[in-house]
């Protein structure tokens, strides 16, 4: 993020960050097999998570469809966070018995048989419901977890709009997204 990006940023509602300070080579001048490259200073930011980030609470899980999935198949849908840390917990038992059988001195055909039945489990975010305690002040969050997606509210995309930010990207809906990506972007709705 450049100078003019980040002090839009700061004046912002943003969840916690972190920043680190980056150089980026931009090339200057280009005489075709000589580039010549010019250094600039930028701010990486990152946002803070945990297992306990707002944005959690705001997640209307009832209405949601959050599906857990093993083996492909449908399994259940998510009843709240904790389910999900829960069964995160039960993927990391399932991996390490896998990892204890695999380093076994067996055949590879007894070590298939001894772990067919260990399956770990996989979320599915398709829709994400947002309740009455979604803070619309906030205007830059991720919902890490449940969506890949970095979400802004509409004045802060005006705002950077306004001030020539344009190596900036919107996707208004997951319609907008390449196929590749939608299953990483679920549909967002609000109570």
């Amino acid at each position: 993020m450049n100078k003019k990006a980040f002090d839009l940023f700061e004046k912002s509602n943003i969840i916690p960050y972190d920043l680190t300070p980056v150089i980026v080579k931009k090339v200057n001048v280009d005489m075709g097999l000589f580039k010549f490259y010019k250094s600039l200073n930028y701010r990486q930011v990152k946002l803070k998570t945990s297992e306990n980030m707002l944005c959690y609470n705001w997640i209307n899980f009832d209405e949601s469809e959050i599906l857990i999935l093993r083996d492909e198949k449908i399994e259940g849908k998510l009843e709240s966070h904790e389910n999900l840390l829960k069964l995160i917990q039960e993927n990391r038992n399932i991996s390490s018995k896998i990892t204890d059988i695999y380093s076994l001195d067996i055949k590879e055909r007894e070590k298939k048989e001894r772990t067919k039945d260990l399956k770990n489990i996989h979320f599915k975010s398709n829709r994400i419901v947002f309740n009455k305690r979604f803070d619309s002040s906030i205007d830059l969050f991720q919902i890490p977890l449940y969506s890949w997606g970095t979400y802004i509210s509409d004045r802060f995309k005006q705002l950077l709009l306004k001030n020539n930010i344009s190596d900036l990207n919107f996707a208004s809906s997951n319609v907008e997204l390449n196929e590749l990506w939608k299953p990483h972007y679920p549909n967002i709705e609000f109570e």
